[in-house]
This record gives C-alpha cells, sequence and structure tokens, in this order.
C-alpha cells in the first residue's frame, strides 16, 4: 500500500466527520492551501515513515507520523479544530477507506503565531501504524 493511499484515506476520512466539517467545511489540503483559503483550514504532511521488519524481513506495517497544521485568524478556532481531530484520530483502528489501521495516536501538539500571516497556527502530530 502506497503512502499516497493513505494520505488519501485520511482526506477522505476527515471530511466525513461531522464534527471536524462543522469547523472547517471542507478545507482540508495535503501539503499546501490555495492563497485565498478562507479560515481555519487544515493542512497534513507525513513527517516520516518507519517500515517495520521482523526476523524474516519486512513485516508490512508502516509508522508514519503525520503533522496537521490548523491555520485560524483567531487561536481558540484553531484549536476547536485540533482537539475536533483528536476526538477523531486518536485512538482509531480499523480499516479506513481501504487502508488496514493498526492504530492512531496522538504525539502532542505545538502552537505557534505567524506573524507574516496574522494567522495562528495548532500542529498536531499522529503516529498512525498501517499496512
Amino acid at each position: 500500500m502506497s503512502q499516497d493511499t493513505i494520505r488519501q484515506a485520511l482526506l477522505t476520512y476527515l471530511k466525513s466527520q461531522s464534527d471536524v466539517a462543522a469547523l472547517i467545511g471542507g478545507r482540508i489540503y495535503i501539503l499546501s492551501a490555495p492563497q485565498t483559503v478562507g479560515d481555519p483550514y487544515v493542512v497534513y504532511s507525513r513527517i516520516s515513515a518507519t517500515r517495520s521488519h521482523v526476523k524474516a524481513g519486512p513485516s508490512g506495517l508502516t509508522e508514519s507520523r503525520v503533522q496537521f497544521s490548523i491555520w485560524s485568524k483567531w487561536f481558540s478556532d484553531a484549536w476547536a479544530v485540533a482537539e475536533a481531530l483528536r476526538k477523531v484520530l486518536d485512538g482509531f483502528s480499523g480499516m479506513m477507506n481501504g487502508v488496514n489501521i493498526r492504530s492512531i495516536r496522538s504525539d502532542g501538539e505545538v502552537d505557534f503565531f505567524e506573524s507574516d500571516t496574522n494567522l495562528y497556527q495548532v500542529a498536531s502530530d499522529f503516529l498512525i501504524t498501517h499496512e
């Protein structure tokens, strides 16, 4: 299963989650957002991917670190989206749009203010073990 498949599975899954969609609508993007996007919005990317091995060779499992960057004019809005993402992702296991997810766990958040854009950012990392 390619890394593009996990990225697309996350996109489709998150767009289908009513608590997330209520806050951002369809404003969730892989790697970059359009210049004219409204806020709040989410951009996510794979930070790393570690493939596990067993004695006989590759196990077929990958642990991907995915970072979700939530951007908004208001910190409270960015944080609300981060909380909604955590609620639908942290602890998830099972099939996600054709991808077998063994586990998803939250691995922390960091807050920022971007003075060039005057936007707040909450960056949330998740470790996703998948086939």
